[in-house]
């Protein structure tokens, strides 16, 4: 739904999607973006150029608005990709500047079919920082949430079983 939304919306409100899919071309309905690809080697590219309009706009920003720069939206729905793009160190760093500098910055990262499971000591480094940023749209109900811990009174307080299409923003 956000996507169709989000694409509906491109001629008023410019946009510019990277979509990295699964094998499964969860998100082919979706191949005529900026760019689609199932390629992990296409994601860590995505990535690279997403950083570098990162560099760019930090220093536009500085000087002139950015009202007139599309936003960026980057839809990785591979965990595959996701922790190829982490593997190295200096990726890493970089992950860690586009997430801590992208607010105000019309940069938005979507990471889609996350496991929803406790984030272990050997997950890959992007899943890692997604749990620190704690900023989720989740469709599970909140007692089936594993990526973040709720206090028990926010669980009693929330037991309602979602609807179809409904979701928690955290």
């Amino acid at each position: 739904y956000f996507l169709k939304y989000m694409i509906a919306q491109s001629n008023v409100n410019p946009i510019q999607i990277y979509i990295i899919d699964d094998v499964g071309k969860t998100l082919a309905d979706f191949n005529n973006v900026y760019m689609y690809s199932t390629k992990q080697a296409d994601a860590i590219a995505a990535f690279d150029e997403i950083y570098d309009i990162l560099q760019k706009r930090l220093i536009v920003e500085r000087e002139q608005s950015l009202d007139s720069e599309p936003l960026i939206l980057f839809v990785i729905n591979s965990v595959e990709a996701m922790n190829q793009m982490t593997k190295e160190v200096e990726s890493q760093d970089k992950f860690k500047k586009l997430i801590s500098s992208m607010e105000n910055m019309k940069i938005c990262v979507m990471a889609t079919n996350v496991p929803n499971t406790n984030v272990m000591f050997g997950a890959g480094e992007l899943i890692k920082q997604l749990k620190e940023i704690k900023k989720y749209i989740i469709f599970e109900n909140i007692k089936d949430i594993k990526v973040y811990d709720f206090p028990p009174a926010v669980i009693r307080e929330y037991k309602k079983q979602l609807d179809i299409g409904d979701a928690y923003y955290i």
